[in-house]
């Protein structure tokens, strides 16, 4: 029977065996210690990270700039503004009013007032008084300056508005005695006034209540409009 001989590994064969355990040694440790620290700045490039690995954890969120897209929607942003803001001042010169004041006085000439809508020197005047058990609420037609506005309301009523004269705007009052409400007829609410030369004008529409939801006062709400 014969003999197996096994041949002793050359030197050469013995050292390159060492080699490959060294070097696979050193990766595998060097793969465990690799940290932030030990990376050089600026030496991965980012075809080297995978893909959808980065979150907002790793990622300064502070530091990056406006996206393209984000840009276009800041743009249609302020465009929008820019639109609403034309709208807006497309409305310049009409002002809406509503307010509720108690009455005062027993007549027109002292009850309690309120001016209502201004421009230039004109005026509307909310007034609410009691008289005989019944509360009273009205709106007029008022100017700083002598015979600078003609006034119209529903009546047809008309003619120079002088400081310290005020003009009736509505064809009737509201009036009512509480708890009873009443709330003037809104079709007579319309107004009018225009200045002596015709070359600029007022006109609105105020509605005049009383006793509304138990107020016990006047309550004026509508809106003015000017040239």
């Amino acid at each position: 029977m014969k003999q197996l001989h096994l041949s002793r590994p050359s030197p050469a064969l013995v050292i390159s065996v060492l080699a490959l355990f060294v070097a696979l040694s050193g990766t595998v440790y060097a793969a465990s210690k690799i940290s932030g620290k030990t990376i050089k700045t600026g030496s991965i490039p980012g075809n080297r990270l995978k893909k959808h690995t980065l979150t907002a954890k790793q990622i300064n969120l502070a530091k990056l700039g406006t996206v393209p897209s984000a840009t276009n929607a800041t743009n249609a942003v302020n465009a929008t503004n820019s639109t609403s803001a034309a709208s807006a001042a497309s409305l310049n010169g009409l002002t809406r009013f509503r307010t509720t004041i108690a009455p005062g006085g027993s007549s027109a000439a002292d009850a309690n007032s309120v001016t209502l809508y201004t421009d230039g020197p004109l005026s509307l005047v909310g007034k609410c008084w009691s008289s005989g058990g019944e509360i009273v609420g009205d709106a007029y037609l008022r100017s700083s300056v002598p015979a600078y506005w003609t006034s119209y309301s529903n009546s047809g009523s008309g003619g120079p508005l002088n400081p310290g004269t005020d003009e009736p705007a509505l064809e009737e009052e509201a009036e009512a005695t509480p708890p009873e409400a009443e709330l003037a007829d809104p079709y007579d609410g319309t107004f009018a006034a225009l200045t002596a030369d015709k070359s600029a004008y007022f006109t609105g529409l105020a509605s005049v209540g009383v006793n509304i939801g138990g107020s016990g006062g006047c309550t004026f709400a509508g809106f003015g409009l000017s040239s």
